[in-house]
């Protein structure tokens, strides 16, 4: 289950507003640049299967790869958006002397936002600001979570590339790059246009993971805009597989194990307010569900 301004769990996309009790009564900013605010609910109007989690005991992974227990408190309503740089300027008064009040953000807020129907939890210890909690399972789940490494070795980013170079998607974008004035020979991954995202991490069983967002160009003023997302598998004896490699703009968030069994689920984010559960199914990884909510900036 996708946690929310480090307070709530996604329980249920376009709710029914009419539960709604009272004004906007608190707003949060967190991940940078994500804004939520939350209502109360009637809870006499709630499906039983939502009233009936108040006291369940639940997992919570951080973006560390930390662990911390937790109890369901609440039913809530949020709204949550990526408003514009403006928006926020605005509300801090940047470009006047006036200051708005936090009544008045929470009701821009709510009103900028996507609606979801959230549990409200607490949890049994302090978390520091950057240690962002992104999914919460039941007490029962034996789940594990691994800690992201933002700052993956070059060798093991060159070994990734080295294995994608024979990718179709690769090989398109290497031929049309091959069409562009400023080709001078290279590789479009390993141009002067050319920036990756990376991180890293590894598992009880000493595979190393490696995920890499590859890009070249840029998509405002630039003549082209490559992009490859991919996450791969490096083994013990030396051995690698790619597990997934797409045409997507995505950054890994956060790799955990749900079950307890060995089998990996990675949090993946768009940089657009989008976020997705990439699931081994079918002996495939494919994107297993997705939760999106407006993006309002510039994306330049």
């Amino acid at each position: 289950m996708v946690v929310s301004s480090n307070k709530f769990i996604i329980l249920k996309s376009n709710p029914d507003t009419n539960i709604i009790s009272g004004l906007p009564y608190a707003h949060y900013s967190y991940s940078g640049c994500r804004y939520s605010a939350v209502k109360n609910v009637n809870i006499d109007e709630i499906d039983d299967e939502y009233k009936n989690l108040i006291g369940k005991k639940i997992k919570l992974a951080t973006v560390q790869g930390k662990i911390v227990d937790g109890e369901i408190v609440a039913i809530k309503m949020l709204s949550e958006s990526i408003p514009h740089f403006g928006n926020v300027q605005a509300w801090s008064g940047e470009y006047s002397d006036y200051v708005y009040t936090d009544e008045e953000i929470n009701n821009e807020v709510w009103n900028l936002g996507e609606k979801y129907l959230v549990a409200e939890f607490k949890i049994d210890e302090e978390l520091d600001d950057e240690n962002e909690i992104v999914f919460a399972a039941f007490e029962d789940n034996q789940s594990k979570a691994y800690f992201t490494n933002y700052d993956a070795d070059d060798i093991l980013v060159d070994r990734v590339h080295n294995e994608l170079s024979g990718n179709e998607l690769f090989k398109s974008f290497q031929q049309e790059y091959a069409g562009y004035e400023s080709y001078a020979g290279d590789n479009w991954w390993e141009s002067e246009e050319s920036w990756i995202q990376r991180a890293s991490f590894e598992t009880d069983n000493n595979e190393t993971y490696v995920s890499v967002l590859s890009t070249a160009g840029n998509p405002c003023g630039c003549d082209f805009y490559f992009y490859v997302y991919s996450i791969t598998k490096f083994n013990e004896d030396g051995t690698s597989e790619i597990l997934f490699a797409e045409n997507e703009e995505y950054y890994l968030v956060l790799a955990i194990d749900v079950e307890g069994d060995g089998i990996l689920e990675f949090i993946l984010d768009d940089f657009y307010g989008t976020r997705v559960l990439l699931k081994l199914i079918d002996n495939e990884w494919k994107i297993y569900k997705e939760w999106s909510i407006p993006y309002l900036d510039c994306p330049c």
